[in-house]
């Protein structure tokens, strides 16, 4: 009875010590967290000048295109920017459902019309210099103007509304793929999808064509990165960006910030490597699919540090994560509002044709530091809520908004558990 006794005693006194050593296991995974999460803080890792911490070490702005109605995407955005201190200058991106993206749409019908006819000369891109009004307008620029306005008069505009009278507005606009000068009808598809040109493809061209003129017409935005409102971001994206951009070519225009592709797939676990929490830069995750169908490592790099590439860009799509110089912004600009060209196709088609017809000075950084969530409602495809294609990043910036506790955090694989808000 005695020795019972004592037995159970001692069970009790080892379950005791067990507790403990499990609260102090627990104690020091949490204070390793905070201990990271202090260490890879991006304006720790960041080697840029006093000043420019809130804007990725790199750009003179960062701005966020949204509308105004998705709160649910502002706010996750807002998250974004506190736990990673940046500052954010949002623009309202112009709903498809605007009056002015219904004149844009007639318009677009009507330089169909116009093209069809064998006495119509397409021109160049040559001329914005030659054909642009004394304020600096310009081919699509007047599209939205009020019949009213005397500028509406100019290039054209006769014609325009002469032949708008003559389209079928029940017809749907078909894209166009190739030159603009010589285009190519998209064989037909599903309405509404990249086949068919619909409101959504034309209000995203218009919301970043008003903030691509925003930055022209202010000269201090002499590196502007731009974001559409569901990206996420590499924790240490800023430490990427800045020991990247000295080997940037001076005569650089755009530069993509996650146009990657790699046929690696995966949906069920990621493949990169796990990560060391005491690692002062996680390293990328080299198996990333990326996204946008475009392998823009197919160039060689000018430059691969820590596991992060710069390549002259191949074909680089998706319009969620760029970077503009104040040439890049002002070339981007006259191509964009040509008539023959603007609102011909997907804004994100339309930059690609552009960087592999040589018209763009383009960069790609591979592995991708930004990507799109995917989450929600598409505001470009109605019908989709959510998308199976994914994309992953070695870090993201969203779980550690989400998981700031480390019981989010898988120590065993370094991922993060859970979903995007």
């Amino acid at each position: 009875m005695l020795r019972a006794l004592g037995y159970c005693r001692s069970c009790g006194l080892a379950m005791r010590l067990l507790v403990a050593w499990a609260a102090q296991i627990t104690f020091l995974t949490a204070a390793l967290f905070v201990i990271t999460l202090h260490l890879l803080t991006p304006s720790r890792l960041s080697s840029a000048k006093p000043g420019s911490l809130r804007t990725l070490g790199v750009a003179s702005d960062i701005f966020v295109i949204s509308l105004q109605r998705r709160t649910d995407r502002r706010s996750g955005m807002l998250k974004l920017a506190d736990i990673m201190h940046l500052n954010f200058t949002w623009v309202d991106a112009v709903d498809a459902n605007d009056p002015d993206i219904a004149k844009i749409m007639q318009h677009v019908r009507a330089q169909r019309y116009l093209e069809s006819l064998s006495s119509f000369k397409p021109g160049s891109f040559k001329d914005a210099v030659t054909h642009s009004t004394p304020d600096g307008l310009f081919g699509s620029d007047l599209w939205t103007l009020n019949a009213s306005d005397p500028r509406a008069a100019t290039q054209n505009s006769n014609k325009l509304s002469v032949s708008r009278n003559l389209v079928d507005t029940d017809v749907p606009i078909p894209c166009t793929k190739g030159s603009p000068f010589r285009p190519l009808a998209v064989p037909p598809g599903k309405p509404g999808k990249t086949t068919v040109l619909s409101k959504q493809m034309v209000a995203c061209w218009h919301s970043h064509l008003q903030l691509i003129r925003r930055i022209v017409r202010a000269p201090e935005h002499r590196v502007a990165i731009v974001f559409e409102d569901d990206v996420d971001l590499e924790w240490d994206v800023e430490a990427r960006l800045v020991a990247l951009w000295p080997y940037m070519p001076q005569d650089w225009d755009i530069v993509f910030l996650g146009p990657s592709h790699n046929p690696v797939r995966h949906r069920d676990k990621p493949a990169a490597p796990p990560f060391h929490p005491f690692h002062p830069f996680p390293p990328a995750n080299a198996h990333s699919p990326g996204y946008c169908w475009s392998d823009e490592s197919r160039n060689a790099p000018i430059i691969s540090i820590n596991e992060t590439s710069l390549h002259p860009s191949y074909s680089p799509q998706c319009t969620h994560a760029y970077a503009l110089s104040t040439r890049g912004a002002r070339r981007l600009l006259e191509y964009l509002r040509h008539p023959a060209f603007a609102y011909s196709r997907a804004i994100d088609q339309a930059i690609a044709w552009l960087v592999r017809r040589g018209h763009l000075k383009s960069y790609s950084i591979v592995p991708p530091v930004a990507i799109q969530t995917r989450e929600g409602r598409s505001d470009i495809w109605e019908e989709e809520n959510g998308s199976s294609w994914k994309e992953s990043l070695r870090f993201s910036a969203r779980m550690v908004v989400q998981s700031r506790a480390p019981d989010r955090f898988d120590w065993a694989s370094g991922w993060w558990m859970g979903t995007y808000t």
